[in-house]
């Protein structure tokens, strides 16, 4: 990207984030206007946004604004996100350089497969295709997908279950952003009876306490392809 197609890239964001009384100062993201706060109308392909935007500052005011905006339906309105939300989600988490890649494939692949990895959540999710890293080869764990009707191993899900209620809730919330994502749209198999009704501001606030962790689970947002 050349410096003039970056700098048009900049004032969209800066311009995007104005609206809703947001901007990006020194230190991150900040609340420049509360009036805008209180009055401004957020679309919903806006409230990933501008939700994780509030959040980053006040949890309250999040919670305030967006009273009914769970975790779940955050991470599901992804698909339905264009271009400038995505570059200016990526932007108030500090991530804006990879907002122009987000429909690579290859790098969202990687960065999942290495997510898995690094937080040691292969209990919950496998590769299904030997010598395969790309996203389409990852199913979560308890069915037989070298079957075609794709049968539940007996007790497997079940175990899934009980060992996703044995995690931190920093892992669980991103147990439930992958299978959120793998899904498109709320999972009624695996993540039945289990914790995952957070706040969107409450997820992202727990996210927030481990500041590699917040920045991974928000790259791996910006870089989904569609699955």
């Amino acid at each position: 990207m050349d410096f003039a197609t970056a700098k048009m890239k900049a004032m969209d964001v800066g311009l995007f984030l104005e609206q809703f009384g947001l901007a990006i100062g020194a230190n991150g993201v900040e609340i420049v206007d509360f009036t805008e706060v209180d009055t401004c109308h957020v679309h919903h392909t806006q409230e990933t946004v501008v939700a994780t935007g509030y959040a980053l500052v006040s949890p309250t005011i999040a919670r305030g604004k967006f009273p009914n905006l769970s975790f779940l339906a955050l991470v599901a309105k992804r698909l339905q996100m264009d271009q400038i939300e995505v570059s200016s989600f990526a932007a108030i988490c500090g991530i804006e350089a990879l907002a122009a890649q987000a429909t690579k494939e290859p790098l969202f692949s990687e960065h999942l497969w290495k997510m898995i990895e690094v937080y040691d959540l292969g209990a919950f999710f496998e590769n299904v295709k030997e010598g395969g890293r790309g996203h389409y080869a990852m199913r979560p764990r308890g069915r037989d997908w070298s079957q075609p009707d794709w049968p539940e191993i007996p007790g497997a899900i079940a175990q899934w279950r009980k060992a996703y209620k044995q995690l931190p809730a920093i892992k669980q919330i991103l147990v439930t952003t992958i299978m959120t994502l793998y899904r498109g749209m709320k999972d009624e198999t695996w993540m039945v009876r289990v914790p995952k009704q957070w706040h969107a501001a409450e997820a992202i606030e727990i996210l927030r306490e481990n500041e590699a962790v917040f920045k991974d689970w928000a790259r791996l947002y910006v870089l989904y392809p569609g699955w």
